[in-house]
């Protein structure tokens, strides 16, 4: 080969090595872009499968009610175990379903891989509850929402009340979710559930908050009240047995209880104290929140 070609073929494998970077350069440009930093809820934790290999997938939930499950790579991807970082694993340990949570996360092969998690803190001297402002209604586009407007701290929240077709055709505020609020009055402390479609939140459930209990979780079953069939699971007050029913979320006689509470029941060993958040509703009562029962400081040395 003559110089010159030479030189002429030097130079056309330089400028495929210039356009592979700039290629790759363009790609992690644009993985980059694709990166999503939010908080989320927890709702929990599954063993999962990721290209043949073991994995850790949390599940969490958007602002949006969406819930997403979401990747955690293992410290050695070619290891055929399950190996996350310890960092990720201690913390998940310590997680509860509702806890909020900023996540970092971005689309690899078809998955939502975590790059990073930690625990968003409420401020020193916000409540744990919410407070209620006031009830109204108000139109948007040609229907009419009954709403309700909260405060927690200094920050002040509208949410309202979905509407339902009536018998007539008509949309009309969700009967049983408006009696709930029609039960509240300016300066009540209560706890919601919502989820947030587009930019308005709308209400699931209301109710007069309370302070949280201590049980020891007996066991799990299924019973049936008022002809349809609810996840219970049966605690001990000090001594004294109580059903408590796991609220269903859909229609129909078979139960439908709320993922992130059923998954963490399932997890419970009979004899293991729970911290529980309920509702009264007549004479049952509905279980809310639930997170393992905090543990008793230590005495301290003398």
């Amino acid at each position: 080969m003559s110089r010159q070609a030479l030189a002429l073929a030097l130079a056309a494998i330089a400028l495929c090595a210039a356009e592979a970077a700039a290629q790759r350069s363009k790609m992690s440009t644009a993985q980059k872009s694709r990166t999503i930093t939010a908080n989320v809820r927890y709702v929990g934790y599954k063993k999962g499968q990721a290209w043949g290999r073991p994995c850790l997938v949390l599940i969490v939930q958007t602002a949006k009610g969406r819930k997403t499950d979401l990747t955690v790579p293992n410290r050695n991807p070619m290891a055929f175990k399950l190996d996350p970082a310890p960092q990720v694993a201690e913390l998940v340990q310590r997680l509860t379903p509702g806890d909020i949570v900023q996540v970092r996360y971005g689309p690899f092969k078809g998955r939502n891989m975590l790059n990073m998690i930690k625990p968003v803190k409420l401020k020193a001297d916000e409540p744990p509850y919410f407070t209620v402002v006031k009830t109204d209604t108000k139109k948007f586009g040609i229907q009419e929402h009954l709403y309700i407007v909260l405060s927690k701290g200094d920050q002040q929240a509208e949410v309202l009340v979905p509407n339902v077709r009536g018998e007539e055709g008509k949309w009309t505020p969700d009967p049983k979710i408006a009696e709930q609020v029609r039960k509240f009055k300016h300066g009540d402390h209560v706890d919601v559930e919502a989820r947030k479609v587009g930019s308005r939140m709308y209400l699931k459930a209301i109710y007069p908050y309370a302070e949280p209990v201590v049980a020891q979780f007996v066991k799990t079953e299924t019973r049936e009240f008022d002809g349809r069939k609810h996840v219970c699971v049966l605690v001990s007050f000090d001594g004294l047995d109580d059903v408590i029913l796991l609220p269903n979320t859909g229609k129909g006689a078979a139960p439908s209880p709320d993922r992130a509470l059923l998954t963490f029941v399932k997890r419970l060993r009979p004899g293991q104290k729970i911290q529980m958040t309920l509702q009264q509703d007549g004479e049952k009562s509905l279980l809310r929140k639930i997170a393992p029962a905090p543990a008793k400081p230590r005495p301290k040395k003398k």
